[in-house]
């Protein structure tokens, strides 16, 4: 809980910086931003100087942090780990 949750794409572009406030095992995230193909380091703790509205950064930049894993969307719906209790199937319509 606190500590943030941080995706960039390959370029280095912010994607996503969320602090949660509660302890958690499992993320869902959802972006029109993410593409089917593209790679993305997700990194945990770090900090960042982005104005926060309820856990969620905009703007500014995130500094810090440790690699928890580059992972590779290969469909609309994409899971890691070993639970992998996503939801069967994909996103009617379009690519996401």
């Amino acid at each position: 809980a606190g500590a943030l949750i941080h995706i960039q794409d390959s370029t280095g572009a912010d994607i996503l910086t969320f602090a949660p406030s509660k302890q958690y095992q499992s993320i869902l995230f959802c972006s029109a931003e993410l593409c089917e193909g593209a790679t993305y380091d997700v990194t945990l703790g770090g900090s960042s100087i982005g104005s926060e509205t309820n856990g969620l950064y905009d703007g500014g930049s995130y500094s810090g942090g440790t690699l928890f894993t580059s992972l590779t969307l290969t469909n609309v719906v994409t899971t890691y780990g070993s639970n992998g209790g996503g939801m069967p199937g994909g996103m009617p319509g379009g690519r996401h």
